[in-house]
């Protein structure tokens, strides 16, 4: 019994420690988002109250064709410099694949048109 435990153990070890069949973790996007992002830009991309977007100007992320007219490098610029007279730089506070991380959350959970906004 304890010949098959010692292979079986050695057989897994031998899978995590083959270069290329680990995973790196992810940062989670969403959560980046919600600690990051969502004070000013609301739950789902749009800012928290109208009175923000007209007085701070923030741009409702989900508007139709906002993201779509970005590349991915502009948004992250923007992140990264921060924009307007609001928003900070978060380039000292998030490292770049975190800031692409939030990109994909907003893209992927982007509604296809503005009558199916989260």
């Amino acid at each position: 019994m304890k010949t098959i435990s010692l292979i079986l153990w050695g057989v897994v070890a031998g899978f995590v420690l083959i270069p290329g069949t680990a995973t790196a973790q992810e940062p989670p996007g969403r959560s980046l988002y919600e600690k990051h992002c969502r004070i000013c830009h609301g739950p789902v991309g749009g800012p928290p109250a109208p009175a923000m977007q007209k007085q701070m100007g923030v741009p409702d992320l989900y508007a139709p064709g906002f993201l779509a007219a970005r590349s991915d490098d502009s948004v992250v610029a923007v992140m990264e410099k921060g924009a307007g007279k609001f928003m900070k730089p978060l380039a000292s506070t998030l490292k770049k694949d975190e800031m692409q991380a939030i990109l994909r959350f907003l893209r992927e959970s982007a509604p296809a048109s503005p009558a199916s906004r989260p």
